[in-house]
C-alpha cells in the first residue's frame, strides 16, 4: 500500500472521486494539524492530542480511534452549530457501523467506505490541505469578454456557438475569480488526457478515479508524456448524456472535495472532457 500511495504523492478534489499529487513534496512542507488526516512520507497519517497515527500501517486505527457516535450520518448533520463544534476533527463511527471523518474546518462529514478507505482518506486529505478563502471581486472570462464585444458589432464578428466544455471552463474560471484566484488555462493536450478517460469509463462502464487496468491519474498523464508536479482530477456520471455545463459545474460545487479542487491555489491548467454520461476534469500545477 505504501508503494501505490507514494506514486500517487497528494499535495493538495470530486470525486465523486478526487485526487491531488506530487512526486517531489517534502514531507516537511506539509504542516500537521490537530484532528486532520494528511498524506506524509507516503503514509496517511492522523494527529490527534499531540500524537501522530500511521493509518496506512494500520487500518484497524480507523475503528480504535473512532468516537461512537448515536445516530447515523444524517443525523450529525441535524446537529446545532454549537454541538457539531465538539465533533471537529473527529472519526466517528454511526450506529450502523459506517464510519466518518469531520472536517476540522467546517463540520462537513464524508464517509470513510470500505474496502477503498485509502481513497476515502486520499480526499480528506486533499480538503485538509487548504482552507477557504475570502471571497473577492468577480470577473467575466476572456472567451466571454471576446463573445460580448462581437456581439457588440453583430455580422462584423462570425463567433461560433460556445461548447458545453468551453462554458464549463467559463463556469470553473468565474467561480474562481469569486475568490481572487487566477483563470485556470485549458490546454488542448490535457484535455486529451481527460478525453482520454472519459471515453475508458464510457467504454469500460466504470467510475472511478483507478481504471480496472489499475491506471491512476498520475500513470495517465504518464502516458501522455505531460510534464507535471501537481495534478488533481475531478469525475462526474451523469444521469443523462446530454447533460448542461451548468448540471455538471454544480455537481462538482455541490461536493467539498471536488469544489476544494476547482479552488486550488496550486493549479494553473485545466483539461475538461465527455463522453457519454462520463465528464473528465484534470488540473494540473508545474
Amino acid at each position: 500500500m505504501k508503494n501505490l500511495v507514494t506514486k500517487f504523492w497528494f499535495i493538495s478534489l470530486l470525486v465523486s472521486g478526487v485526487f491531488l499529487f506530487s512526486q517531489t513534496v517534502q514531507a516537511e512542507e506539509l504542516t500537521m494539524f490537530e484532528g486532520e488526516i494528511r498524506l506524509l512520507d507516503g503514509d496517511f497519517v492522523y494527529k490527534l492530542n499531540n500524537q501522530n497515527y500511521n493509518l496506512s500501517a494500520n487500518a484497524n486505527l480507523l475503528n480504535e480511534l473512532a468516537i461512537d457516535f448515536s445516530g447515523t450520518a444524517a443525523d450529525f448533520a441535524k446537529l446545532p452549530a454549537l454541538e457539531i463544534q465538539k465533533f471537529l476533527g473527529k472519526i466517528l463511527k454511526t450506529t450502523d457501523k459506517k464510519l466518518f471523518y469531520v472536517f476540522a474546518h467546517n463540520g462537513e462529514v464524508v464517509e470513510i467506505a470500505n474496502p477503498d478507505w485509502q481513497m476515502s482518506l486520499w480526499q480528506i486529505d486533499q480538503v485538509n490541505a487548504r482552507q477557504p478563502r475570502a471571497v473577492g471581486g468577480h470577473d467575466l472570462s476572456v472567451e466571454q469578454e471576446i463573445q460580448e464585444a462581437a456581439r457588440a458589432v453583430a455580422g462584423v464578428v462570425d463567433v461560433p456557438a460556445p461548447t458545453e466544455l468551453s462554458l464549463l471552463a467559463d463556469l470553473i474560471n468565474q467561480e474562481r475569480a469569486l475568490y481572487n484566484l487566477p483563470a485556470l488555462i485549458v490546454d488542448e493536450k490535457l484535455s486529451s488526457v481527460a478525453q482520454d478517460k472519459a471515453d475508458e469509463m464510457n467504454r469500460l462502464d466504470y467510475f472511478s478515479h483507478v481504471s480496472p487496468s489499475g491506471m491512476t491519474p498520475g500513470k495517465r498523464l504518464d502516458k501522455f508524456k505531460y510534464s507535471w508536479l501537481k495534478m488533481g482530477e475531478n469525475l462526474a456520471k451523469t444521469h443523462e448524456k446530454n447533460a448542461t455545463a451548468a448540471q455538471v459545474f454544480n455537481l462538482w460545487k455541490n461536493s467539498a472535495t471536488h469544489y476544494a479542487n476547482m479552488l486550488s491555489k496550486d493549479y494553473k491548467i485545466l483539461g475538461l472532457a465527455q463522453q457519454g454520461q462520463f465528464w473528465a476534469q484534470e488540473l494540473v500545477g508545474n
